[in-house]
């Protein structure tokens, strides 16, 4: 995960992808980290909440009826270092499949 520099651009491209009907674009977030070499984002509200969603722009799901761009609303730590946890772990096997690292 890296931060996401010119949150107004990543914001702007972000609402542009959105399903017209996606509930995200309802909402009023900034992006606050991209994973590495994907469309995968982390959102934070920009109410003062401490609301965070993960959005997934290379993953759909069907949501009321409709496919939309997969999100979600983190709403534990717990919840949150796992998503970090399981990335970690897919990163480093990333790194040792492309035998990035030497052993």
């Amino acid at each position: 995960w890296e931060s996401v520099e010119f949150t107004e651009e990543a914001c702007a491209f972000i609402k542009l992808k959105l399903q017209r009907n996606h509930p995200l674009k309802c909402v009023d977030f900034y992006p606050v980290a991209k994973r590495w070499r994907s469309s995968k984002f982390f959102l934070e509200a920009e109410d003062g909440s401490s609301t965070l969603w993960i959005l997934d722009l290379d993953r759909k799901a069907r949501i009321g009826g409709k496919v939309l761009y997969y999100f979600k609303e983190i709403e534990t730590q717990s919840e949150f270092d796992e998503i970090l946890r399981n990335d970690l772990v897919w990163w480093t096997k990333y790194m040792k499949d492309a035998v990035a690292w030497n052993e």
